[in-house]
């Protein structure tokens, strides 16, 4: 795991992924996607997209300061929500309030924080290399507001940028919103795998085959 270091990256690479940036300000996904294909296109490969990806995140801060509602990449000091949301959300299953915050400083996961009003109100975890969402929750309250919704279709569009052809994703056997949530958004249940989560239970496996969109 991890990334290169800063210094690998040539200073001729800087100005031509700014310059990207300055005249294609469109979506978080997109601009994910652009950092991907120069990193890439530099011999850098997905695992030296994360400290491009911070820098991105810093400079569309002040535009999103002024929008009530948005979707932005995550940053360290998430890790007090993710880790509150996570024990409030997965602590039938396991300490994932300790676990899951863990996720969030591994440079090969890439998470959402859903935002309103200047409240984190749900996050996302797509992990860069497998495909796979490692969690997913919104606070109970504004549960069927559709920020679910809107966090997995970036998760999507994100898993389409990297140019990963399948999301894949556990959910445990009995949480039957769950199932009913993925099955909604194109998820099919692939089989089950006996005591995946650290207290016992049993998760069904779940995935859905996405179109690449790599620029």
């Amino acid at each position: 795991m991890g990334f290169p270091a800063i210094k690998v990256l040539s200073t001729s690479v800087e100005p031509v992924v700014w310059l990207v940036f300055r005249e294609h300000r469109h979506s978080l996904t997109d601009e994910v996607g652009r950092l991907i294909w120069i990193t890439q296109k530099v011999g850098l490969g997905k695992s030296g997209v994360r400290p491009w990806i911070q820098m991105v995140k810093k400079k569309k801060e002040t535009r999103y300061g002024k929008q009530r509602d948005f979707i932005r990449l995550a940053v360290k000091d998430d890790g007090g929500f993710v880790g509150e949301l996570s024990s409030e959300a997965f602590s039938t299953f396991g300490d994932y309030g300790e676990i899951i915050p863990q996720w969030l400083v591994n440079s090969d996961v890439i998470t959402i924080i859903y935002v309103k009003n200047r409240h984190p109100l749900g996050f996302a975890m797509l992990s860069a290399l497998s495909g796979e969402i490692l969690a997913i929750a919104v606070i109970p309250k504004y549960q069927g507001s559709g920020i679910g919704s809107a966090l997995l279709s970036h998760i999507e569009e994100l898993a389409s940028k990297l140019g990963l052809g399948r999301l894949l994703l556990h959910t445990a056997k009995e949480n039957d919103v769950a199932h009913s949530f993925f099955q909604k958004a194109g998820f099919r249940v692939l089989g089950s795998q006996e005591k995946y989560y650290p207290k016992g239970q049993t998760a069904l496996i779940m995935s859905k085959g996405i179109f690449n969109n790599i620029i």
